[in-house]
């Protein structure tokens, strides 16, 4: 039997005589608004202290509590339906905004200061190579492909 959700994300699919459609249409919908540009407000651990809003989204720690006790490291989304938990795949990305950062998901792990270093130092300098990787470095800053 074909499974009734993507292979990725877990979005739900519809199937052939299927009762209530627009119900499971409209999950889909509902987890791909936030999936499209992942943005979430913080880290935390407890959902108990939030009051949050509808489309709000948190990662969740790596030794979370009560409603989200088995949820380490996916994305909580706040919906009218309750919360949703999105499981991150290798080399996903979200920007936490109380850090400004963005974070990305390897080795089963949020990572964060994904910025990268002008060159400096070195025994032999090399000033043209040097001003050409400065000069990428600043274009992917600008395109904000990279942290400043």
């Amino acid at each position: 039997m074909q499974s009734l959700q993507t292979p990725r994300f877990k979005l739900p699919l519809l199937a052939v005589g299927q009762a209530q459609k627009e119900l499971f249409h409209n999950e889909a919908i509902t987890l791909l608004d936030f999936l499209v540009c992942p943005t979430v407000l913080s880290i935390h651990d407890d959902p108990t202290s939030l009051l949050p809003s509808e489309g709000e989204a948190w990662l969740i720690d790596t030794n979370p509590s009560g409603l989200w006790d088995s949820h380490a490291n996916q994305i909580a989304i706040w919906t009218n339906g309750g919360w949703r938990f999105v499981e991150p795949h290798l080399q996903a990305y979200v920007f936490v905004a109380d850090r400004s950062e963005t974070a990305v998901y390897r080795g089963g792990a949020w990572i964060f200061n994904n910025g990268i270093n002008n060159p400096h130092g070195g025994s032999v300098v090399d000033v043209e190579a040097r001003q050409a990787i400065d000069s990428i470095l600043e274009a992917l800053r600008t395109k904000a492909i990279i942290e400043s």
